[in-house]
C-alpha cells in the first residue's frame, strides 16, 4: 500500500505539530456505498448518456454501468457496459443477444 508523504525542511518539521503522513489505510473506512445512485439517461444520435449523482464516501468509488433493453435484466458480462469513476458514461452501442444464446 502506498503511503503519501510531504518534504519539509528541518526548520518545517521543528514548527509542525505533527508530520504530514497518511496511509491509504488512514484515508479508508473499508464500507462500501449504501447504494448505488440512480441513474439519468439521455438519448441522442447513435449513443445514451448516463449520468448520475456521485456518491460521496471516504474511499474512491469506481462505477460500473451495466445497460439492457429488457427493465428485468440482471447485471453480468453481457449487459456490463463500462466502468467509470467520473458520473457520466456515454454508450454507442448496447450488445444484442443472439438467439441461439
Amino acid at each position: 500500500m502506498p503511503t503519501y508523504e510531504s518534504e519539509y525542511t528541518s526548520a518545517e518539521v521543528e514548527s509542525a505539530d505533527i508530520a504530514d503522513t497518511a496511509t491509504l489505510e488512514d484515508l479508508s473506512d473499508g464500507v462500501a456505498p449504501a447504494s448505488s445512485p440512480t441513474p439519468v439517461v439521455t438519448g441522442g444520435v447513435g449513443f445514451i448518456a448516463v449520468r448520475w449523482t456521485p456518491i460521496v464516501n471516504a474511499d474512491p468509488v469506481t462505477y460500473e454501468v451495466h445497460a439492457s433493453t429488457d427493465p428485468d435484466f440482471e447485471p453480468s458480462e453481457f449487459t456490463f457496459a463500462g466502468e467509470t469513476r467520473g458520473s457520466l458514461l456515454f454508450i454507442r452501442q448496447l450488445t444484442v443477444p443472439s438467439e441461439e444464446s
